[in-house]
């Protein structure tokens, strides 16, 4: 006795199933790489907006002559103002990505350079399938003054 076409449907099913699940399993690392990658960009775009956010906390020290003509000028990154203006913009920053979890923070102001250096975490995703669970990396930003043109620095 021969089957006939209608006897034979649905025989596919079963294999069409497991080979979806196995393409989603397959993606799912992959999109989590691609999301951590897109987070890492984020996470060094706010260190950089930091640093620049302490650098902008600037004192400027001003050597004047008998007239009150400036004869040159020191800049330096105010180092109580500044650790704090960067602080709160990276909170800023790092505020839209809820799944990022800052375990260090330093604004560290030397003269006239801020460094920002900041350890974050994320969940791993898709690639907790490799024994990935958190991931963690640092961050590292410079900002530093520049003297302005026609000012002699002292």
């Amino acid at each position: 006795m021969s089957r006939g076409l209608g006897e034979q449907r649905g025989q596919v099913l079963p294999l069409g199933v497991i080979m979806v699940i196995v393409l989603l399993l397959a993606a799912l690392p992959v999109l989590s790489a691609g999301w951590l990658l897109g987070t890492r960009s984020a996470v060094q775009r706010a260190a950089d907006a930091a640093a620049l956010a302490g650098a902008g906390r600037a004192l400027i020290a001003k050597q004047v002559d008998a007239r009150g003509n400036t004869y040159c000028e020191s800049l330096a990154v105010d180092p109580v103002n500044a650790p704090s203006a960067a602080a709160a913009y990276w909170a800023e920053n790092t505020a839209a990505i809820p799944s990022l979890q800052t375990t260090d923070f330093l604004a560290l102001p030397a003269g006239p350079t801020l460094t920002v250096q900041a350890t974050v975490s994320a969940p791993g995703g898709g690639l907790e399938l490799f024994g990935q669970g958190t991931v963690t990396w640092t961050v590292t930003a410079e900002a530093e003054l520049q003297q302005p043109p026609g000012v002699a620095a002292c």
